[in-house]
């Protein structure tokens, strides 16, 4: 009767332990499925006196070596030594 009661408890454990690492792995999977980001960027240049010949660089978001942007008008995506980057040149006025 004990030997059957130590097996009984024995599998339950198993059972417990099973069930807690499956509902883990269903919320970590569900985590992944809903997991989103977005970013913003707003820059603002100040001078005291008119820029010529500025080009500005800034840093695109990328998920598995693509980017969404491409085109932007006035504007280019380089690639660079620090990743992909949006470029914005003023040129000379």
């Amino acid at each position: 009767m004990k030997r059957l009661i130590k097996y009984i408890l024995i599998a339950l454990i198993i059972v417990v332990i099973v069930f807690v690492g499956l509902t883990m792995c269903y919320e970590r999977l569900l985590y992944k499925q809903s997991y989103q980001s977005s970013y913003t960027y707003d820059v603002s240049i100040y001078a005291d006196s008119i820029l010529q010949n500025v080009e500005l660089y800034i840093p695109l978001p990328v998920h598995e070596g693509k980017s969404t942007i491409e085109n932007i008008q006035g504007a280019e995506v380089v690639e660079t030594e620090h990743g992909k980057m949006l470029k914005i040149s003023t040129g000379e006025r």
